[in-house]
């Protein structure tokens, strides 16, 4: 049996609709942030009602058969304790808090996010409903003025240009991961989640990319207000959160401007290493179309060209990545190159909350100013031998070398 007063005890009612016969409950408790919405611990599970009791379902999902002896409500999240079979937690329980009789009528429903705290929170954590299995998903955060940061689309990349390719990173299913949240979105009927874990995307990366202590991790953005945009099969809505700022950093002193510089220079790191990245790609590009023309023809004046031009940007590829690394622990035997110090330098400036160090900036110019060198060097190459190499060509009826392709 379940009663409830509204007198003070003068009346009861009987609120049991739902709830089977031979089921008996054993605590009900009220949600602290939505008045009417129970919860009732059983003696096989846990039922739930959104109308203060007058109907109850149950809200079993994987929750084994077993007597439930208590729950209770834990900010967002949901505790029951069980015998035998030990504690269980329903995380995220303010999805259940925003339902109401227009998500299940509606072509598609967005949830408001709770806001995430800084270190506390890896994810923002966006909740959807789809009525039924829908044809496009598309996900979007972006800044309080409207700004993309991050765009996820359910879409395979080889289906879209604005789909990310499916990085190594944790998750899937819509579930994101640690790099840019890449899994994609779930376009299934139901109840889905999407997480992002708050960083703008990485830097562009090539196959076999080996660095020492360096993920691919892009920046963090600072607190404050954002939006999410929910795009599915070309209808839209948007919800507000806010990202806010770790607690303890606030009171030690740290401030929105000590991370807003934080966010400044990893972005300048990150777009460094994007840079280095894309000579590389370009580098290797024009030694395997270089293979190709030397493969075409046997004159002796090309082969020596082209030799040249192999030679000369293999040395600048050198310089920048270390291209003797084959395996994650090559580093050891051979020195880490301009984009892995780079790249490593962003780790250190993200790790802690707090303004970057003078150190940190300077470190940045002196590596900047190495790549700048190479990246000249690469130009320089471009202007004399590779431009010699694409005149010959011409010349013997062979399609010249296109230095701007990348590989990918």
């Amino acid at each position: 049996y379940v009663w409830k007063t509204e007198d003070y005890g003068q009346s009861w009612t009987k609120i049991v609709n739902g709830i089977p016969a031979d089921d008996f409950i054993r605590a009900v408790r009220e949600d602290p942030e939505r008045p009417g919405l129970l919860y009732a611990a059983s003696e096989r599970t846990v039922y739930i009602s959104w109308d203060d009791g007058a109907n109850w379902q149950t809200l079993t999902m994987n929750l084994p058969v077993v007597q439930v002896s208590d729950l209770v409500v834990e900010d967002h999240d949901l505790v029951i304790s069980t015998h035998g079979r030990a504690f269980w937690v329903m995380r995220d329980i303010d999805v259940l808090r925003q339902m109401n009789p227009g998500v299940e009528t509606s072509d598609f429903w967005l949830f408001e996010p709770r806001d995430p705290v800084r270190r506390f929170d890896n994810t923002a954590d966006v909740f959807y409903y789809l009525p039924s299995e829908a044809g496009q998903v598309l996900v979007e955060f972006a800044d309080a003025n409207g700004n993309v940061l991050s765009s996820h689309t359910s879409l395979p990349a080889a289906d879209s240009a604005d789909a990310e390719e499916d990085d190594a990173s944790p998750g899937g299913g819509g579930f994101g991961g640690s790099g840019g949240g890449a899994a994609r979105p779930s376009r299934s009927e139901g109840s889905n989640r999407f997480r992002w874990n708050m960083r703008l995307e990485g830097w562009t990366d090539f196959e076999g990319r080996i660095f020492w202590a360096a993920g691919n991790q892009g920046p963090a953005v600072v607190p404050g207000r954002y939006q999410v945009r929910l795009t599915v099969d070309g209808e839209t809505q948007t919800q507000d959160f806010e990202i806010r700022m770790n607690p303890r950093a606030a009171a030690e002193g740290v401030t929105l401007a000590d991370l807003q510089e934080r966010f400044d220079l990893t972005v300048r790191i990150r777009d460094r290493v994007t840079e280095a990245h894309e000579a590389v790609l370009r580098i290797r590009s024009i030694k395997g179309q270089v293979d190709e023309r030397l493969e075409e023809n046997d004159n002796t004046e090309l082969a020596s060209l082209g030799a040249t031009v192999n030679e000369r940007l293999g040395e600048v590829e050198g310089e920048i990545y270390q291209v003797r690394n084959r395996s994650n622990q090559d580093p050891l035997n051979y020195p880490i190159k301009l984009n892995n110090k780079i790249a490593a330098l962003q780790n250190l400036v993200q790790g802690p909350e707090s303004r970057p160090t003078d150190q940190s900036y300077e470190v940045f110019e002196v590596l900047s100013s190495a790549l700048e060198l190479e990246l000249e060097q690469m130009t320089l190459i471009f202007q004399q031998d590779l431009a010699r190499l694409n005149e010959l060509l011409r010349q013997l009826g062979l399609e010249p070398i296109d230095a701007e392709r990348l590989i990918t």
